[in-house]
């Protein structure tokens, strides 16, 4: 068991696969249609080598996906003590769909895809988590202020680099007031209201508590659109809660993890 990772340790390395599909497409582009131009040809020509190449590049970026996810499942779901919670985390950071398909894992890897699926089938494991409160609670995050964060911080950037090369007393102040003002903005970032708190009891979301016996189905999902939606379901008698968790003060996986911990918890009453 001492070679088992946490679950944000199998997604960080998870990310580092993907940054080459995302960081060498365009350079490599360019450097094709540089070599091209630089070559006297027709104008015709250049379009064919722009066209082949972007195909080219596709193509390499979906071959190369495929085999470093089939990879990195594998590798994933052996090192994880819990591969239900992994399953969760990984659909909610876009590594795979919102239910895993081992078919590309079973054609490569017949006798791990066997060992992969029975752990998903397994019930979850009880796994507390000492660093987790016996209550979270989450305030909403104001989106107009993030914009006001970053230019007092441009301030403060620029404030510095200019003290450092010209000290002059007038310029101490486009340092001092920018942390100032950082430090006031960050504590004003959140609501005075809680928008959801999450405990050993239960979830609470706009006042309204369900106990964890009244709660089933509860998970964080994302949803691909213009852009990527969170949502916290869950469903209660008479009723299946959705709520929209962007603009919480709390990641996505973090979540998850807590609606793992906090049901291990209760049921372990």
């Amino acid at each position: 068991m001492n070679d088992k990772i946490s679950i944000t340790q199998a997604l960080q390395r998870g990310r580092l696969i993907i940054l080459p599909v995302v960081i060498l497409p365009v350079p490599l582009f360019i450097f094709i249609l540089n070599i091209v131009t630089r070559c006297n040809v027709p104008d015709y020509v250049i379009m064919i080598t722009f066209i082949a190449s972007l195909i080219l590049i596709i193509l390499l970026v979906l071959i190369y996906w495929k085999s470093a996810m089939i990879k990195w499942q594998v590798w994933a779901f052996m090192k994880v003590d819990n591969a239900l919670e992994l399953e969760k985390a990984a659909a909610i950071a876009n590594l795979i769909s919102n239910v895993v398909n081992l078919d590309h894992v079973a054609e490569k890897y017949p006798e791990t895809y066997k060992e992969i699926e029975q752990r998903l089938k397994e019930p979850y494991k009880l796994l507390d988590d000492a660093e987790i409160p016996h209550q979270t609670i989450i305030y909403f995050r104001k989106i107009y202020q993030q914009g006001i964060y970053f230019f007092l911080l441009g301030i403060f950037i620029l404030g510095t680099y200019s003290l450092i090369h010209d000290f002059a007393a007038y310029k101490v102040v486009f340092t001092i007031v920018p942390i100032v003002a950082l430090i006031i903005l960050y504590y004003n970032t959140l609501d005075s209201d809680a928008q959801l708190t999450v405990s050993d009891e239960g979830i609470d979301t706009d006042g309204v508590f369900t106990s964890w016996a009244d709660i089933t189905n509860e998970e964080v999902i994302s949803v691909q659109g213009k852009a990527v939606s969170y949502y916290l379901n869950y469903e209660y008698p008479g009723c299946k809660k959705e709520m929209k968790i962007n603009n919480l003060y709390i990641k996505p996986q973090k979540l998850n993890h807590l609606l793992f911990v906090y049901r291990t918890r209760y049921e372990a009453k």
